[in-house]
């Protein structure tokens, strides 16, 4: 791949990233490491107790990504060889001075750093006052002072989201702030006293850290993320009404494009002694009305329908929208205040409701601004006239996106995807908060120690493991728990008999290997017993045993059956074929799925 003069910019160069876990970071460390894998080290700073946790936040939250799925295929076997050489996970904090490492560290470190990336930072808009000050403003106290100490530093590039500007109307331009600026206008922003209110407030208070008190407190002395909300409560069905004004502009940029607009700019004001701001926003160039994101909206959902637990469609309806708060409050009195009797009753859940959707409204109208983007047009016009293809792999135009496109063909399912994620992650965190709170710093430690993740699946043979790794498993084993499965009932065929059917088959023939195995458990929905009626014994099915009566299952045949099928339909394993995916789905249904 040609590369021009911003990839060059990052070759043989050692980079501290903050906020490395965060959507933006994350980004950030797999494009350097794309375009540029002649960086010499990315120094990633994570909140961890020491550094086996650090580098097991670093592996599982940044380079466990699918994001990073393009290396892993690039490097193959030497993907995890490549990312040790170039990735350094580091054990700290920007609300610490020194980051809260050892002096020691911190000397190597300034000795060594190119390049400072800060992206660490609370985006919530409803955050406590405490978490938000300690975070984006004592965090960049202590990264400049921190950058002071770097012999041979060059560039210090600091992220912000653009709503930095608070409740600033009309156009907001690229002006840098001075430190001890306010953005109320006449007064002026002194840190310390900042941070002696909050411990006065919290002293008065006389509560722990943890108190629901102090939590709503610091919220209140302070002001979630923005559009998304929307799209993500749409498809949980827990948005009856909102507001907004179709006609008002809402700036919305892809987060590939902020990265290619953040490595330009490091590499346009190399070594330079100046402060400057790049609005990497899409208002001016290409704005974006929320009458077209209501509109996206349910074009998305109308070409991906959603269905409920028991499969059936579930029907889009239109949100009820207001264009004036008035009418607003008028319909929540109405539809909430009225029910006094029922909002008592249901523990305040109308009332809830008010305040949450009126909140709503107040975040939406602090995003919605027209933001000043003159030197990210300038960026962008020196890069394009750039003769080494800079403009094609480090694109940030806005003028390029396609809007309706965009957003129902990429944002949403995007923003819905992060969510659901995010709510697994949240349960299973919740899952080993005893085992965490038991072991407390030592926890990653002992998750290490006892837990071997191993690179396989139970479609292929031996799992796909190499020989002696199968072989050392083989001796070790004493117990097999398998619920490796797929229990959608609307599952592609070849899917389910891959998994369910040749998975199990494989299982066994490992099971048969181990020298010291007492125990094989195998699991499996009940629901597998398929469409029988009456009462369903507990009896175990022998091999080759199908739910039909008279009918016996022939694995080979299964298989032989799903590759003729493809074949005839002259698709080579096409995963993402839709002519395939429905034939599969057909067949699957036909044979009452296996067992």
């Amino acid at each position: 791949m040609k590369t021009g003069g911003i990839a060059e910019r990052f070759r043989d160069k050692t980079i501290l990233i903050t906020g490395a876990t965060g959507f933006l970071g994350k980004l950030l460390v797999e494009k350097i490491l794309r375009v540029q894998p002649e960086v010499r080290k990315l120094y990633l700073l994570v909140r961890a107790p020491d550094a086996i946790a650090a580098e097991e936040r670093v592996l599982t939250e940044v380079v466990g990504n699918g994001l990073f799925d393009v290396l892993r295929e690039q490097y193959g076997a030497g993907f995890h060889s490549f990312i040790k050489e170039k990735i350094y996970a580091l054990p700290g904090d920007v609300t610490h001075e020194n980051f809260g490492l050892e002096s020691y560290d911190i000397l190597q470190l300034s000795q060594k750093v190119d390049i400072i990336v800060n992206g660490a930072a609370t985006t919530n808009f409803m955050e406590r006052y405490d978490v938000a000050l300690a975070t984006n403003t004592t965090g960049i106290v202590h990264l400049c002072q921190f950058a002071k100490q770097c012999d041979n530093l060059k560039m210090v590039l600091h992220v912000s989201t653009a709503y930095v500007a608070g409740e600033q109307a009309g156009q907001i331009f690229e002006k840098p702030f001075q430190m001890g600026t306010a953005l109320r206008l006449d007064y002026q922003l002194d840190i310390e006293a900042e941070l002696q209110l909050v411990d006065k407030i919290k002293s008065e208070l006389g509560i722990n850290s943890d108190s629901k008190l102090e939590k709503i407190t610091m919220r209140k002395l302070g002001l979630e993320r923005t559009i998304d909300v929307i799209f993500v409560a749409y498809n949980d069905q827990t948005l009856p009404c909102f507001i907004f004004d179709g006609s008002v502009i809402f700036d919305l940029i892809p987060g590939d494009m902020v990265i290619n607009a953040m490595m330009a700019a490091i590499n346009s004001q190399w070594n330079k002694q100046a402060q400057v701001i790049y609005h990497v926003t899409s208002s001016h160039q290409n704005p974006l009305p929320l009458s077209l994101i209501e509109e996206s909206l349910y074009k998305y959902f109308h070409k991906n329908p959603r269905t409920s637990k028991d499969g059936k469609t579930i029907q889009n309806e239109k949100i009820l929208t207001f264009n004036r708060l008035v009418y607003f409050q008028a319909y929540m009195i109405l539809r909430y205040k009225m029910m006094r009797a029922a909002n008592v009753l249901l523990g305040g859940i109308y009332t809830k409701n008010y305040y949450e959707l009126n909140r709503g409204y107040n975040i939406l109208m602090t995003v919605a601004k027209l933001f000043d983007d003159t030197n990210l047009r300038k960026l962008w016009k020196a890069t394009a006239m750039d003769q080494n293809d800079d403009a094609s792999i480090f694109n940030f135009d806005p003028k390029c996106i396609n809007w309706s496109s965009y957003l129902v063909n990429t944002h949403i399912s995007a923003a819905i995807k992060y969510a659901n994620n995010q709510k697994a992650k949240a349960r299973r965190k919740g899952l080993f908060d005893v085992l965490r709170k038991q072991h407390s710093a030592a926890f990653y430690s002992f998750i290490k120690k006892k837990i071997c993740p191993l690179a396989g699946d139970v479609m292929h043979e031996n799992f796909g493991l190499g020989s002696s790794e199968i072989l050392r498993l083989s001796q070790e084993v004493d117990i097999i728990v398998n619920g490796a499965a797929t229990t959608n009932f609307m599952e592609r065929y070849d899917v389910a008999l891959a998994t369910n059917t040749e998975g199990v088959v494989h299982l066994c023939h490992f099971a048969k290997q181990c020298d010291n195995l007492k125990m094989l458990l195998h699991v499996s929905t009940a629901y597998v017993a398929g469409e029988q009626a009456g009462l369903l014994l507990e009896k175990p099915f022998q091999i080759c045993e199908a739910l039909r009566q008279g009918y016996t299952l022939d694995v080979e045949a299964e298989v032989q059956l799903v590759d003729r099928i493809k074949s005839k339909l002259r698709i080579k394993s096409s995963i993402d074929n839709k002519l395939e995916k429905t034939t599969m789905k057909k067949l699957g249904l036909k044979s009452g799925q296996t067992t």
